[in-house]
């Protein structure tokens, strides 16, 4: 295919801003004035041309509470345009039962977002709380409409289509959410001279999407924790200790009585030694163990990674090392896909061990 698409935008703003001794007010309104003009060039001759028009606001809020901490909240207004693969209609049969096609009277996308965090500071018990809240939604989504062939055919194009293939067409939805609460929490152990951190975070997200002509929706619900410890005994030594949990469970409106559910354990280390002789010493190693929707992807292993270094030149800007990468050979890559027709799992092959002589320099010009 030849296809070219031209986006432009004019983006005049009023802005009103104060700030007072670290306090933030700001807002602003923006005028947006955007053409989409497209121009297929093969396998077919086609060109289009269209505008948007959107007002695009926004607004920031801070309140600090001196050294005792700060809330801070914003709202944004945004589009999105869609890209050129998505816009031209031509078949991309590379897999025959996962057929694409493009779509060309797709719109922009419009979105609102609002971000609030609060952080409170108790200096007297070396604690800090902070809880973060992002939410997302979304008209005129980009999602995806998913339909099987029930009996193979030729399209105008010369493409065919066999029974029980799948074509997937970009289609503009409403009804996208995205919400995410994450609570962090540290404190310094002073009789062992350690900093305990705990964060803990939930995430809910609903994705439009036609199966087959249905309107269907997949929601995902997320929740994860981690604990780590981390060494605040001197400049010498460094350290940190942690252990992650997380899962995921998807369902979908059009099977409300199945869902899938997948879960990721990690236990990891760190450890910096500064030795004599401006040598150093550097070793990561973690655990993880994924127990994946289909019990074949159920996976686990160790990489440990290690180096050591020596420091010289003028104030030791210039350090010469020696690492290994994946130290044990079990290196995996493993990732997860949700669409609102399907969850998919992802295995590819990873790259195991391997040396590396690394020569670093600082450039400190700063008094």
């Amino acid at each position: 295919s030849n296809f070219k698409s031209r986006y432009t935008q004019h983006l005049p703003t009023l802005r009103y801003s104060r700030n007072n001794y670290g306090n933030i007010f700001d807002v602003s309104l923006a005028y947006q004035y955007v053409t989409l003009t497209n121009e297929q060039l093969f396998p077919t001759v086609e060109k289009s041309t269209r505008s948007f028009i959107n007002l695009i606001p926004s607004a920031t809020f801070r309140m600090g509470f001196g050294e005792d901490g700060e809330l801070m909240a914003r709202y944004s207004a945004s589009t999105s345009a869609p890209s050129a693969t998505q816009l031209q209609s031509v078949y991309d049969n590379s897999d025959p039962l996962f057929v694409s096609v493009g779509n060309p009277l797709l719109d922009q996308s419009y979105s609102h977002s609002l971000d609030v965090r609060l952080q409170k500071n108790y200096f007297d018990q070396n604690i800090t709380l902070s809880n973060r809240t992002s939410v997302t939604t979304s008209s005129d989504y980009i999602g995806t409409s998913t339909t099987v062939v029930d009996e193979s055919y030729v399209t105008d194009g010369g493409v065919t289509l066999v029974e029980g293939a799948q074509i997937n067409s970009p289609v503009n939805l409403d009804g996208y959410w995205s919400v995410r609460n994450n609570t962090s929490f540290g404190m310094l152990i002073s009789p062992i001279k350690n900093n305990l951190n705990v964060s803990a975070g939930l995430g809910y997200t609903k994705l439009p999407g036609i199966t087959n002509g249905e309107m269907n929706e997949a929601k995902s619900y997320t929740a994860d924790l981690k604990v780590g410890l981390a060494s605040n005994i001197s400049e010498k030594v460094d350290y940190n200790i942690y252990y992650q949990v997380g899962g995921s469970r998807v369902s979908n409106s059009l099977q409300p009585d199945t869902y899938s559910q997948y879960f990721t354990q990690t236990v990891g280390a760190s450890l910096n030694l500064t030795l004599p002789w401006d040598i150093v010493f550097r070793n990561e190693t973690l655990f993880q163990k994924y127990n994946g929707v289909n019990n074949s992807f159920d996976t686990q292993y160790t990489l440990w990674n290690m180096g050591v270094a020596k420091k010289f030149l003028k104030d030791n800007r210039g350090e010469l090392e020696l690492s290994v990468f994946d130290l044990l050979g079990e290196n995996q890559s493993f990732n997860q896909t949700v669409t609102a027709q399907y969850l998919q799992e992802t295995q590819t092959q990873a790259l195991q061990r391997y040396f590396m002589l690394t020569f670093t320099y600082q450039l400190r010009m700063f008094k």
